[in-house]
């Protein structure tokens, strides 16, 4: 409280007693209260964080102790000591505070609401402070980077948790790897697609229609889930990509979402690997059910298609789209017609570099195109 102070030295005040100075000293003296003490440069120095010897400039924070009683004097004298607001009125203050836990603003908002807050907060301090109430700043202001910092954690883990919801719950219709990307913000909203060089593998029970009319409709259901489950590890296990179930027909592709080096490569050991889970699969089965033993077809080919989210505004679906997706499906289908549990198109033989494992069956003709040069697996 207070300018700073300043001293009259003890010589002077001898000196006009001794003229006989009345009224001057009357002038200096009347009506105040008078400290006596030292101002020597290293006599009783004492750390202050304001000068308060109107004299000095250097060293100006450490201060005579006389001038620390005379500002302790001015302060009795006039508004008294500073005292620290009512506890009660701090602790409502950091439960105000703490209701923000329950504004769920976006991180921005927050650090803008919390720079508000504390701006308020530091005005209030000062403001305060000048008619001698101490509000204590850090408090609060830990108090809200506590909420700020716990809501953003709650969230953060409400989010977590409902990303693996939704993963847990919608990979099993659009695959995991299309639910990774979906997470990740790399497929958005809306109807689009992109170019890319994937390979199509599509897959069939030979004679399903047969073998569901010799079993109940529950039958139906339990035996199909055991052989997608079976035939889908397999695929996934190769880095390949669901597009769909056409009742007991598989249709997926490789190289899309994500980039492979060697489609064909991965198709063509996911292709083998699902027929040595069907071999397994039909052991289990002459051993444990009466459910009848299967032979599927296999058809790939490789080229370039359109993937992405096909459909409408309100329903769409991630698939491929394109003459190698119709092509693939038509190999699929002369699997039973050639004999070969496996046919590929020339196209992915040339990227496996591997013909030897493969039967040259020749040009082949092709629903809906011209016929194209195939080959099946595994040679005879």
């Amino acid at each position: 409280l207070g300018s700073q102070l300043n001293y009259i030295p003890l010589q002077q005040v001898l000196q006009l007693y001794q003229q006989q100075d009345i009224t001057k000293l009357k002038q200096l003296f009347a009506h105040k209260s008078v400290l006596v003490g030292t101002v020597l440069p290293f006599e009783d120095r004492h750390y202050q964080p304001v000068n308060l010897a109107r004299w000095e400039h250097d060293n100006a924070n450490f201060v005579p102790g006389v001038l620390i009683h005379a500002q302790a004097l001015r302060s009795v004298l006039h508004h008294g000591f500073i005292q620290p607001i009512p506890k009660l009125i701090e602790w409502l203050i950091i439960l105000a505070v703490c209701t923000c836990w329950w504004l769920n603003l976006s991180l921005g908002r927050n650090v803008l609401l919390l720079s508000g807050l504390w701006g308020a907060v530091y005005a209030a301090h000062w403001y305060l402070l000048n008619w001698g109430w101490y509000l204590p700043p850090a408090a609060i202001a830990l108090s809200s980077l506590g909420v700020l910092a716990g809501r953003l954690g709650y969230t953060a883990l409400l989010l977590l948790l409902e990303r693996r919801r939704l993963k847990g719950v919608f990979s099993g219709y659009v695959g995991l790897n299309v639910m990774q990307e979906i997470i990740h913000g790399r497929i958005q909203p809306g109807v689009h697609g992109q170019r890319k060089h994937i390979c199509v593998l599509f897959s069939d029970i030979r004679s399903f229609t047969s073998i569901s009319e010799a079993l109940e409709p529950e039958q139906v259901i339990s035996f199909l889930n055991l052989y997608l489950d079976a035939m889908v590890n397999a695929i996934l296990q190769h880095e390949g990509t669901i597009d769909k179930f056409m009742g007991d027909g598989i249709m997926a592709f490789f190289g899309a979402p994500n980039a492979l080096a060697q489609p064909c490569q991965q198709a063509f050991a996911a292709a083998k690997a699902k027929l040595v889970a069907l071999e397994k699969l039909n052991q289990e089965f002459a051993a444990t059910s009466d459910f009848p033993q299967l032979k599927i077809g296999i058809g790939l080919h490789v080229g370039d298609a359109v993937v992405g989210n096909i459909g409408s505004t309100q329903r769409t679906e991630f698939t491929a789209i394109g003459d190698v997706v119709n092509t693939g499906s038509r190999l699929e289908g002369l699997t039973k017609q050639l004999g070969y549990p496996l046919v590929v198109s020339a196209e992915v033989v040339a990227q496996l570099n591997c013909p030897e494992e493969f039967d040259a069956l020749g040009e082949v003709p092709i629903k809906g195109r011209a016929p194209m040069s195939v080959y099946g697996w595994p040679k005879k």
